[in-house]
């Protein structure tokens, strides 16, 4: 075998690893930054806002709602455009959500908060993610490349549990969530513009393939107990991981202060918020 040989590189090999390796990163870190930390945030936030924790869960509701209104339309872009100017812009619209977050004085400023995330969620994650990987991968590879970033993430997430729970016990709610939305501007939103096939390279992939017309699709039996079942769950899996850690912490495995526990975080600094978001609790 010659020199040439063996140095020769599969571009398309190395194009669908380094798609791969990305969104298991930044995966990671967007759900690190939206999903997990809100599920560990949750007591300290009712604390530090004076309501039930059943007015901070409803944000996770509000946001997974505003997810499905926009899964559709997202969905259209994406066969349109491609993936790198919806998945950057998610994720920088991601960051600004969870700044915003950070900043949140009453459950309306929660909520918007949310409202935002919500959308970020649906163009930047794991749905958009899969719907790139698609078009991008070939299509004997495609199942393997979406099992191989799911169970990355999927094994990945669980430590930010950890991780935001130390934080929170060293910074305070507010400064772990402007920590992870420095993490998430840092890598996610370059880490999209730089590795996301572009509306030309799409347009060129989507040309040569074929599939299902949506008609067929939404006629198919199998399709819609696909939908439940699915459906099914993740309500069930969210369900359980929005309430774990605050149930642990009820039963005893609260995470050790580092804080004298007459020490309160300072409070930030007032953010310029409309009048109707700024009204008192």
């Amino acid at each position: 075998m010659s020199a040439a040989a063996v140095l020769t590189v599969d571009p398309v090999r190395s194009r669908r690893f380094r798609l791969i390796a990305v969104f298991a990163v930044t995966q990671t870190v967007g759900y690190g930054a939206m999903i997990q930390a809100f599920t560990v945030l949750l007591v300290p936030m009712s604390h530090a806002l004076a309501v039930s924790r059943t007015e901070i869960a409803a944000a996770a509701t509000i946001s997974t709602l505003i997810g499905a209104l926009a899964a559709v339309p997202v969905g259209n872009l994406l066969d349109r455009y491609g993936g790198r100017a919806l998945m950057t812009a998610g994720s920088a619209l991601g960051v600004g959500a969870v700044v915003l977050w950070s900043q949140v004085q009453n459950v309306a400023q929660l909520y918007l908060a949310f409202t935002l995330i919500g959308v970020a969620l649906a163009t930047s994650t794991y749905e958009a993610a899969f719907a790139v990987l698609v078009v991008a991968t070939e299509p004997e590879h495609r199942d393997s490349a979406i099992v191989a970033v799911t169970t990355v993430v999927g094994l990945a997430t669980s430590l930010y549990y950890f991780f935001a729970g130390w934080l929170e016990t060293q910074l305070g709610w507010r400064t772990t969530l402007l920590v992870l939305a420095a993490g998430f501007a840092v890598i996610v939103v370059p880490a999209h513009l730089w590795a996301v096939p572009g509306r030309a390279a799409h347009t060129s992939r989507v040309a040569q393939r074929t599939g299902v017309p949506r008609g067929d699709a939404l006629r198919d039996r199998k399709f819609w107990l696909l939908v439940v079942s699915f459906v099914a769950q993740s309500g069930s899996t969210s369900a359980f991981l929005l309430m774990m850690v605050t149930y642990f912490r009820d039963i005893g495995y609260s995470p050790p202060p580092s804080r004298s526990p007459s020490a309160s975080p300072r409070s930030p600094p007032a953010w310029p918020w409309p009048r109707w978001l700024a009204a008192s609790e």
